[in-house]
């Protein structure tokens, strides 16, 4: 189902999905609302049959499925608590001493910001301005029985299909949006990007793939802030969700190497990351469409956790990493700031 505004008898498809999804969410069931790059927006239950919508976190691949999921909520994970400055700075230092002692290059420490929900807020509405204010992101709202739920807009592709042919792409680096677009980037960046490009490389040379293109890295807007990207696109004949968690973690969401990172986050960090930095999207015959989540939030009560996080290197800054995580948070914020 679609939202194409045309006239239905007095309300338009539009207003018949909010309508669905308004009632769903007040009755406690699992859905998904999202909508495409440049696309319409769909309303989906996690069983649909036209499509697989798989749903992974950051670090554990068997964990999520939107198929294997319970119609009606469950038992809905604690909200978390606000990562405050102090607590940042003592994993930003635990993070620099484990670069000092072991092989890690690069690992993704993430905090969580804490906002009051507005009165006026309304989880659907705010959908429709995450999808009108970032048409080239993968905007969704989800109902998950366990994880509660979660609503946001990221840029990030896993990976796409259409047909045999695949792209999947490496985006590190981050700096402020400028009005005249002139980025330059500092070998910081530059390294922590090409880090991530060689990481897929390693992964596509292990497989059965043809035809590997590979683009020149290029600067992208995202929200408030611009990535470096690199573009890979090849042909292949296998599964696309097991290409997928063959590629997932990456280095952009974990660090370098991938399994050293993760034991160093999941040893650090005091906040479950819940559906933040996995990733989620749709998959048929036809056309597969993966990203990574980021730029996401989870809707309490009376509260909004808010998720960002940044790569730290051995020559990474605590202030700079700090105010970086300020900085992406404001892709949500602002919008969150209108619905007061």
């Amino acid at each position: 189902m679609s939202v194409d505004k045309y006239d239905i008898g007095l309300v338009t498809v539009e207003e018949e999905i909010h309508q669905l999804a308004k009632k769903k969410l007040e009755n406690g069931e699992s859905f998904l609302l999202y909508s495409l790059p440049n696309n319409e927006a769909h309303l989906a239950g996690l069983h649909d049959e036209a499509a697989i919508f798989p749903l992974r976190k950051w670090d554990d691949l068997s964990s999520l499925d939107f198929n294997d999921l319970p119609n009606e909520a469950k038992s809905v994970k604690d909200f978390p608590k606000e990562t405050n400055y102090r607590d940042y700075s003592v994993w930003f230092k635990s993070f620099q001493q484990a670069f000092s002692n072991s092989r890690l290059r690069k690992a993704i420490l993430s905090t969580v910001l804490i906002e009051s929900r507005p009165q006026s807020f309304d989880a659907i509405e705010f959908f429709e301005r995450l999808r009108t204010t970032y048409p080239k992101a993968f905007v969704y709202l989800i109902n998950h029985p366990t994880e509660g739920l979660w609503c946001g807009a990221t840029p990030e592709l896993l990976l796409e299909k259409k047909g045999n042919r695949y792209q999947t792409v490496a985006l590190a680096g981050s700096q402020p949006l400028k009005d005249d677009q002139n980025y330059s980037w500092k070998g910081k960046e530059i390294h922590e990007q090409e880090t991530v490009s060689e990481h897929i490389r390693d992964i596509l040379s292990g497989l059965q793939i043809k035809n590997l293109e590979e683009s020149e890295p290029y600067s992208i807007e995202a929200g408030k802030v611009v990535h470096l990207k690199t573009d890979f696109t090849f042909d292949f004949e296998g599964d696309p969700i097991k290409l997928a968690d063959k590629l997932h973690p990456t280095p952009a969401i974990a660090g370098l190497p991938v399994k050293d990172s993760m034991e160093l986050i999941n040893e650090v960090e005091r906040h479950d990351r819940g559906l933040y930095t996995g990733y989620l999207g749709i998959s048929t015959e036809d056309y597969t469409a993966l990203f990574v989540n980021l730029r996401c939030m989870r809707i309490g009560d009376s509260e909004l956790a808010l998720y960002v996080g940044g790569g730290i290197t051995s020559e990474s800054k605590l202030e700079d990493e700090w105010n970086e995580t300020r900085l992406k948070a404001q892709t949500l914020l602002n919008l969150i700031n209108r619905s007061n």
